[in-house]
């Protein structure tokens, strides 16, 4: 009896201890699962916001109401998008980082041009950031991204505009050789007067260096330059361009945000500058009796160090002189999962 009690008692303190491990257990492994559930719900909710509900969110703001404009010629204006290259990405990770801003421009840009149907897609340059010192072979690797992010339909013209980034022209002079470089490789389509813009010359202006490429010419006073550095703002700049050209519209873009600048075309008598962030859409008369209007452009890349991306809209309408320009930047900033990235690049 005695060894039968004995041998009870044991069988039920081995079961109470069991019980009260299972319960210990559980309560461990419930307190260990709160924190990982939480951690991982927020990396859902982080990878959601990012990669849709932000893009969403920004797209329902965008001053798009002129797209669906019957006679409505629209230019879609992408600016500075400086694809990171090979030699001075200092952050770990360098092919995960180029995938990732890679991947935003080209978010972006789908979203922008779906939402402009634009006739015309306008690069102001700045198209790569190693542009002049980047080997063949890396240039070659850049150049399939850049056709890789930005996919445009044939029947979509395109203006290629060269920046101090892919030329020179900043802290050192022109180089021809990669002037010629970017002529081969960035076939510009644009046709005016299929675009029934047939009465305005089209030109690029390199203001590094002087030189004027005639897109689109014809026999009207009425003159549009697409420039990579702002003109207006720079007293010796404009008296030069003025002088030669006489422009009604200048279209820029070089230092990262988003601006516009009016002033007498005939008189130098200063200009007046807005942020168009500011602003908003703006809508300006142009032509021989109306004054100088420069519209800045702001980075569509999350790279460069300010807290405002953005596409810029410029549409024509009835072939006259009456210009209108819609702007909204992609407010896709400081988020968890790209606030590592956002560093300043070149200008």
């Amino acid at each position: 009896k005695n060894s039968l009690s004995t041998s009870r008692e044991v069988r039920q303190a081995r079961n109470d201890m069991r019980g009260r491990a299972a319960i210990s257990w559980r309560r461990v492994s419930t307190f260990n699962k709160r924190p990982l559930i939480l951690l991982l719900s927020l990396q859902l909710i982080t990878l959601i916001w990012n990669e849709w509900l932000a893009w969403e969110w920004c797209e329902r703001f965008w001053d798009i109401r002129y797209a669906d404009h019957d006679q409505g010629v629209h230019f879609l204006i992408v600016a500075d998008p400086q694809l990171i290259g090979y030699q001075e990405e200092r952050l770990p990770f360098p092919t995960i980082i180029r995938w990732d801003a890679d991947r935003y421009l080209r978010i972006g840009f789908e979203r922008a041009l779906r939402a402009s149907k634009a006739n015309v897609v306008v690069f102001l340059g700045d198209l790569m950031n190693e542009g002049i010192q980047m080997s063949k072979a890396e240039f070659n690797l850049s150049l399939s991204r850049f056709e890789s992010t930005f996919q445009i339909p044939a029947s979509i013209q395109k203006i290629y505009v060269c920046g101090d980034n892919d030329v020179g022209g900043e802290q050192e002079r022109v180089i021809p050789y990669l002037v010629g470089r970017f002529s081969r490789h960035f076939l510009g389509t644009f046709d005016a007067a299929t675009l029934g813009l047939q009465a305005f010359n089209f030109v690029h202006v390199n203001a590094f260096n002087g030189a004027i490429e005639v897109l689109w010419n014809s026999s009207s006073s009425l003159t549009v330059v697409f420039s990579h550095l702002p003109i207006v703002k720079f007293r010796s700049l404009v008296q030069q361009v003025r002088q030669k050209l006489n422009p009604i519209l200048i279209l820029s873009a070089h230092e990262h945000v988003a601006s516009f600048y009016e002033e007498d075309r005939h008189e130098s008598e200063g200009y007046k500058s807005i942020s168009l962030l500011e602003s908003g859409s703006i809508v300006r008369t142009v032509g021989d009796d109306f004054k100088l209007v420069e519209f800045q452009t702001a980075t569509c890349s999350y790279r460069m160090g300010v807290p405002n991306m953005a596409y810029g809209m410029l549409s024509f309408f009835n072939s006259s002189s009456t210009i209108q320009r819609s702007f909204e930047e992609m407010q896709i900033k400081d988020i968890i999962g790209r606030t590592f990235g956002r560093q300043r690049g070149k200008r």
